[in-house]
């Protein structure tokens, strides 16, 4: 399982494949990342971002090669540092290609934690 620390900037990798297995062609396409606390879809997401095609800033979902399907959500610190310590989640790559197919490319889970131990007050 990955683990994300609190306060650090978050990396979600995704990769979208068309049904024969191939990576889907990501030119044109609009991106999203949602974080849950559990997989129930009827849950609005704690944290989404998207690609500038769907309205996010820049280098909130990153795509270096349209070509290879694969993706990256990035989460602040600002955004990691709400998270629960020990707390588990899911993240969703969601996908809608020029054509306007759309699918999840996967489910990410993770843990988020302290980098490190603090010292409790005495």
């Amino acid at each position: 399982m990955n683990i994300i620390y609190l306060g650090d900037t978050g990396r979600l990798e995704f990769t979208a494949q068309l049904e024969d297995g191939t990576p889907a062609d990501l030119t044109g396409a609009k991106l999203w990342v949602a974080v849950k606390a559990t997989r129930t879809t009827a849950d609005p997401p704690l944290i989404s971002k998207r690609n500038v095609a769907a309205g996010g800033a820049a280098g909130e979902v990153v795509v270096d090669d349209p070509l290879t399907g694969a993706f990256l959500g990035v989460l602040p610190p600002a955004d990691t540092d709400d998270l629960v310590h020990d707390g588990y989640y899911v993240a969703d790559g969601i996908v809608q290609l020029a054509d306007g197919t759309v699918g999840v490319a996967g489910t990410v889970e993770f843990r988020a934690r302290h980098r490190v131990l603090r010292a409790l007050p005495p």
